[in-house]
């Protein structure tokens, strides 16, 4: 059994040299010499396997115990990090990730902990600074496209549509077989006013993959804007027809996609048709506020 914990020991430390900070085989033998190192590995093994298993506070007691043992490397803080993450503990997180990050996180962990910072911060309401972590990651490596996304969608979140469009352009340089890229500047665009170049987006989006939901709901909006109101009651339609196939009795998405239709058919004067997609909307998804207003407004209506 102790021969069998050192072979698991001596392959965790091949995996995570890197992290370690060993480059050399001399440097992961010495480590081995030095008792508190042994521990140290001993106890980002078991970490990593309650981790695994899904016990993440014990998993953050064997971290904290291993920077204690060795508080040099990052692999502790960054370990310890998706686990305070796992826990919805995201102040905790962002300052292990710091602390990683300073400590010389190597790539490919790097961009993962710029990105799951990043993600932590805005969970906390500190937007600004998520977009700073964002930024600082790209002025080290400009081909972190995930990262792009990222904050791409904060400051689309944050009605920073002209800023946000940059972004999705070089996921779209980079990447332009990937729809994704057209459907989020698509959205930005949509967002500026700038309705054609939204609907070449949206348009590109579905020949990239029709099957895709969000480009059909994306473009229906977008034809809706401009008054193309048939057209938007097809492409909701197959939104609509494309998001039930995923079966879900809650679905927010689907309900969007009703709510939608539901204000186009208002617009061609179908206020029948307009309260059954409400309904709908309220029924994949009970909280749908714009939903219960719209349909609380028609009934007040035909009472009046």
């Amino acid at each position: 059994m102790r021969r069998n914990r050192q072979v698991k020991i001596f392959i965790f430390i091949a995996m995570l040299a890197g992290l370690w900070g060993c480059t050399e085989s001399a440097d992961q033998q010495q480590a081995l010499e030095h008792p508190a190192d042994r521990q140290a590995l001993a106890l980002m093994l078991d970490g990593m396997e309650r981790f695994s298993a899904g016990d993440f506070s014990e998993a953050i007691t064997r971290f904290s115990r291993a920077i204690e043992k060795n508080p040099d490397p990052p692999t502790g803080y960054f370990y310890r990090a998706l686990a305070f993450r796992r826990l919805n503990k995201w102040e905790e997180a962002v300052n292990d990730f710091r602390q990683a990050l300073a400590k010389g996180l190597p790539q490919p962990w790097q961009s993962q902990a710029f990105l799951l910072q990043g993600d932590c911060l805005h969970r906390l309401g500190r937007w600004e600074e998520a977009i700073q972590v964002y930024t600082q990651a790209l002025e080290q490596c400009r081909e972190l496209y995930p990262i792009y996304e990222a904050r791409g969608r904060l400051l689309l979140e944050k009605g920073l549509a002209w800023e946000a469009q940059e972004d999705f352009t070089q996921i779209i340089q980079a990447q332009p077989q990937d729809d994704g890229g057209y459907l989020l500047r698509a959205q930005a665009r949509m967002d500026l006013g700038e309705l054609d170049l939204a609907l070449e987006d949206a348009s590109r989006a579905i020949g990239l993959d029709s099957e895709s939901a969000d480009a059909f709901h994306i473009r229906g909006q977008i034809f809706s804007r401009m008054n193309k109101l048939d057209s938007a009651l097809r492409d909701l339609s197959m939104a609509i027809r494309l998001r039930m196939r995923e079966g879900a009795s809650y679905n927010p998405r689907l309900a969007d996609s009703y709510y939608q239709r539901g204000l186009v058919h208002q617009s061609v004067g179908d206020p029948s048709s307009a309260a059954a997609d409400f309904r709908a909307a309220i029924a994949s998804n009970p909280e749908h506020a714009a939903a219960l207003a719209a349909l609380a407004a028609l009934r007040q209506h035909a009472q009046t």
